[in-house]
């Protein structure tokens, strides 16, 4: 068993590695397993296809983003005071970037690849819809002027730009801009930024 982990471990760290060099759709299992010391067979016996090991591979970064967007909706919806949208964009975009920016580059640059390559973005998201949902209808719940649609359009405005801000060469996560001090007034902007787009009147 601890075996089994250890070759799924290599392999989903491997694949992590070409992915972000070489792009998702361009990278072969063989190219995965060389980089593992593990073989093809290895793969489908994991994780059964090249498909659902990159979702593998996502999943193990988003989830536990997820988990603390989600704790940190659940306690606001605890509260009895009314919830702030800046409260809300704080909840939804705080987690990804703190995740992100204490990860290597390696990593950023992976989910920069979901930028270059959207085709694998909707099969990666649809395996964390109910947590894109229960925020849908928070923002609707704040700001309850807005249709779906356009809370839609506006949580991926947010997660576009968060990501561009995110990748792996951009100037705000690189050299002095990285302390911590600098770091929190950065995603203090960014979630002013976001709140006034996302309240912005709807016409």
């Amino acid at each position: 068993m601890q075996n089994d982990q250890h070759t799924s471990e290599n392999i989903l760290c491997a694949a992590e590695e070409v992915f972000a060099d070489n792009g998702i759709a361009a990278t072969s299992l063989r190219a995965i397993v060389k980089k593992a010391g593990a073989n093809v067979a290895a793969i489908h016996y994991h994780f059964g296809s090249k498909e659902a090991l990159i979702r593998a591979v996502f999943h193990r970064h988003i989830e536990p983003i997820n988990n603390e967007r989600l704790a940190l909706l659940n306690a606001l919806e605890a509260d009895t005071s009314p919830i702030t949208m800046e409260q809300l964009v704080h909840a939804f975009l705080a987690p990804m970037f703190h995740y992100f920016a204490r990860q290597p580059q390696r990593v950023r640059g992976l989910f920069a690849r979901l930028h270059s390559e959207p085709q694998w973005t909707r099969p990666i998201l649809q395996q964390h819809h109910k947590i894109l949902e229960r925020f849908q209808q928070a923002f609707m719940h704040v700001a309850p002027e807005l249709s779906a649609g356009q809370v839609r359009f506006r949580m991926t405005f947010m997660m576009g730009s968060m990501g561009i801000i995110l990748s792996p060469n951009h100037p705000l996560l690189n050299g002095e801009q990285r302390e911590a001090q600098t770091m929190e007034k950065m995603l203090s902007e960014i979630i002013k930024f976001n709140a006034a787009g996302m309240a912005a009147q709807a016409k």
